[in-house]
């Protein structure tokens, strides 16, 4: 097992109020990576593909912006399942297989805001928050 980081090992005078005021945000209340990018057996292929992303342990739990940013995405696909994609300084920010988003298309973003649910949509075999991170202005 991964190391655990925690949001809530922010200093005592900070609070989750707050974190909507930052340039930065974890996107989850505590990070455990369950799969890393690069090539592996997919879960559900079962073949060696290339894994474009990271997983994160995430059992339908808010899913929040890392930096600020245009929502450019919001939508579902076979792959990704229900997704929101934010545009942020030079790179857009995927966060996909979520169960709900709480955003819309053109809606601008503070890091730390809440974008949606982690949960198990398209091509997942149990619930995480599956993140992508491209340069350009690219979508999920």
């Amino acid at each position: 097992m991964d190391s655990v980081m925690k949001a809530d090992s922010l200093p005592p005078d900070s609070s989750r109020d707050v974190l909507p005021y930052l340039r930065a945000s974890f996107p989850l209340k505590s990070i455990q990576i369950n799969s890393r990018f690069g090539m592996r057996n997919h879960p559900v292929k079962h073949k060696t593909i290339m894994h474009n992303g990271v997983d994160l342990a995430a059992h339908y739990e808010k899913v929040f912006s890392m930096f600020p940013g245009e929502v450019t995405g919001v939508g579902h696909d076979n792959r990704s399942g229900k997704y929101v994609t934010v545009r942020t300084a030079g790179y857009t920010i995927s966060y996909c297989h979520l169960s709900a988003f709480w955003v819309s298309k053109g809606m601008f973003v503070n890091a730390g805001e809440v974008l949606g649910v982690s949960g198990s949509s398209g091509m997942s075999t149990g619930p995480h928050l599956h993140l992508t991170t491209k340069k350009g202005w690219q979508g999920v």
